[in-house]
């Protein structure tokens, strides 16, 4: 501020939430919710990556709403593209007849990979024993997964692969007939990176219903909806997706298109750009 440098934030989500959802002690977050009110009104502009959480802080720290433009996040279209999913099984070692519903990621509580166990649990009880699921990544939750696995006598339906190189991820991704993702406990929304990687990659994404996740699909129809911890409405998205299995790769083409067109991250460097653009010329800089 005392040199005019001007000053842009990016915001993924809410600060003191998040540190409330890990623990962290209030008189500590009362401090550091001061400190980001303060950055937010030295700022000229503030970035959100959704639509929520632009509301949300417009809301809980009243700041104009002028000032806060929605840019969602995107991906690398070069790297994260689509591969022959049968020659990516064949180099994973995968069935190359099975489906497979697949996801990448940590393994931490707000993932819903409980809720995606338990639907494995009654999709296979519905008699749909030959749909399998892969699991790439590791975290907290690991040890709790792998318990319910082993409780609900699922070890051949669900594989665990645990962390694999970053250029690896692709030919996983690859390997799935449909993707899953899931976010639980927020009101104001996010914008996963993983989402539109899935979508680069040609996959159809099964994903909870949830702001900056729920536009997309349903713009691009390019997967499938379901209440985030609802495991019932879950494996019925699941078997659903099995079900229309010749569609999927329609789905997952009308991704692609709609992830090249709008959320690379050149097309979202762009965006962002603009905004810059405008700051300089308003503080008259060249």
């Amino acid at each position: 501020r005392f040199f005019r440098v001007p000053y842009v934030i990016e915001k993924n989500g809410i600060m003191e939430d998040e540190l409330r959802s890990r623990g962290f002690n209030e008189i500590v977050i009362k401090m550091l919710r001061l400190a980001e009110e303060i950055n937010f009104r030295l700022s000229d502009k503030i970035i959100c990556v959704t639509e929520g959480i632009k509301r949300e802080i417009a809301r809980r720290y009243r700041v104009n709403e002028g000032k806060l433009v929605v840019i969602p996040n995107g991906a690398n279209i070069e790297l994260f593209r689509p591969l022959d999913k049968h020659e990516c099984r064949r180099k994973l070692g995968l069935e190359r007849d099975a489906f497979y519903i697949g996801f990448v990621g940590s393994f931490a509580p707000w993932q819903g990979l409980e809720v995606l166990i338990e639907a494995a649990k009654q999709v296979k009880e519905q008699g749909y024993s030959q749909i399998r699921y892969i699991l790439v990544g590791d975290g907290e939750q690991e040890s709790i997964l792998r318990e319910k696995v082993q409780e609900y006598k699922l070890e051949q339906e669900i594989l665990f692969t645990g962390r694999v190189a970053y250029e690896e991820v692709v030919n996983y991704m690859n390997a799935f007939d449909v993707c899953y993702l899931c976010k639980e406990g927020l009101s104001f929304g996010f914008s996963p990176i993983k989402l539109y990687e899935y979508l680069a990659c040609g996959r159809p994404v099964i994903a909870s219903r949830i702001d900056g996740v729920k536009e997309v699909i349903e713009e691009g129809e390019c997967g499938y909806l379901f209440e985030a911890g609802d495991a019932e409405e879950l494996a019925k998205r699941i078997i659903q997706s099995y079900q229309e299995r010749e569609t999927l790769q329609e789905m997952g083409l009308r991704g692609r298109r709609l992830v090249e067109g709008k959320y690379s991250w050149r097309a979202i460097a762009e965006r962002v750009a603009e905004v810059l653009i405008e700051i300089a010329k308003k503080n008259d800089l060249k």
